[in-house]
């Protein structure tokens, strides 16, 4: 027999992200979650509610502004619930989202009371990227990402099913292809189908659960890039708004007014950190003139584009009403908009490209981008 000593498997040792995954998914079986989800964070929403406690909430759509408390604003019943017959909820617990972003803004508290402390040079990399993680999630965890999910489901559906293609002939010749036996009744299923897709009768949706789960992975990829750029906090006087939708991008002069920008090509993204600090992130190192002091002008142009950024919901100081100054147009029926380009000289090969529409587009005389000194 050999003396060397017997070779025994080591087991691997456990990532940082497995073991934050592990214990993530303990803490959701524990806590179901309240009902009543915020679509931004309670915790935000109380630097606007000194000295009295309380934010002033405006319903763009409505009109409607009342005063209430951080705690009861900007909410939204099972908002991030994580529900599927496809999903195990002992694997995936429903509360699992819900208890991600709670993580993610507990971290992105005190990184922020840091950068208005200290500003974007003076803070730690560790809170730069608890700040970026946080700026990720909040731009892709609000309505109008679903929005944009569940109209692109819809425009796919229809142009994988064009118009002209729902006749008896076609959809015969598509069912011999398959197992399925080909019957009078199915023929007439599948034809009504196909002509409900081009009518709008029928609208191809993805799941519940894919909604509130699909934007995890577009925040990461945000939030990389939003750590990337340069950062600059503008202190003002205490007027800023913020909305639903906090994380703006700003695509400038050369890009259509009635388009959202994107947030890897935005020359500048903005976020209200506070009543009297903006966060300005620009795609370039900004020049001396874009970082002069915001004047009374700029400050509203920028809270103008605050409005028009959200989905629902304009929140303030108690008793400033800033959003009705403001003519916003509605969101347009199709926020997106799906054309179709060549790759190469066959026509065999089609490239698709989304565009994220903004409620400027239903404006005959769209305004300014705000602060123009940003962009030359």
């Amino acid at each position: 027999m050999s003396g060397e000593p017997p070779v025994t498997a080591t087991p691997n040792k456990e990532s940082a992200e497995e073991t934050f995954l592990r214990d993530l998914i303990q803490r959701s079986r524990k806590n179901d979650g309240a009902r009543k989800h915020h679509v931004v964070p309670n915790s935000y929403l109380r630097r606007w509610s000194k000295p009295s406690g309380r934010v002033q909430v405006c319903d763009v759509a409505t009109g409607k502004s009342y005063a209430t408390s951080p705690a009861t604003a900007a909410r939204v019943t099972d908002f991030y619930l994580l529900e599927s017959p496809d999903l195990d909820p002992d694997e995936i617990p429903p509360a699992f989202v819900e208890n991600l972003l709670a993580l993610i803004e507990g971290r992105a508290v005190p990184a922020l009371d840091s950068l208005l402390d200290l500003g974007p040079d003076g803070i730690s990399g560790q809170e730069r990227a608890d700040i970026a993680t946080f700026l990720g999630f909040q731009s892709a965890r609000g309505q109008q990402t679903r929005n944009m999910i569940q109209q692109v489901a819809a425009d796919m559906s229809k142009y994988l099913h064009p118009a002209g293609t729902a006749t008896e002939s076609g959809i015969r010749s598509l069912l011999e292809t398959t197992n399925l036996p080909l019957t009078d009744e199915l023929l007439a299923e599948v034809l009504d189908f196909q002509r409900g897709l081009q009518d709008g009768s029928i609208i191809m949706q993805p799941q519940q659960a894919a909604l509130v789960g699909m934007p995890i992975s577009m925040a990461i990829e945000i939030s990389e890039r939003l750590f990337t750029r340069h950062w600059t906090l503008f202190r003002t006087r205490p007027v800023l708004s913020t909305c639903d939708e906090p994380v703006i991008p700003i695509g400038g002069p050369g890009h259509p007014r009635d388009r959202r920008a994107g947030f890897g090509t935005a020359p500048v993204v903005i976020f209200p950190v506070a009543p009297d600090a903006l966060l300005v992130m620009f795609l370039g190192k900004p020049a001396p003139l874009q970082l002069a002091d915001l004047g009374h002008v700029e400050l509203a142009e920028i809270n103008r584009e605050i409005a028009a950024a959200a989905s629902r919901w304009v929140i303030d100081r108690e008793g400033r009403k800033t959003a009705l100054a403001f003519d916003i147009p509605p969101w347009p029926d199709a926020i997106t908009s799906l054309e179709e380009g060549q790759v190469d000289d066959t026509g065999r090969a089609k490239l698709l490209h989304g565009t994220w529409m903004s409620r400027w587009a239903a404006s005959d005389i769209p305004p300014e981008w705000p602060v123009l000194r940003w962009f030359r």
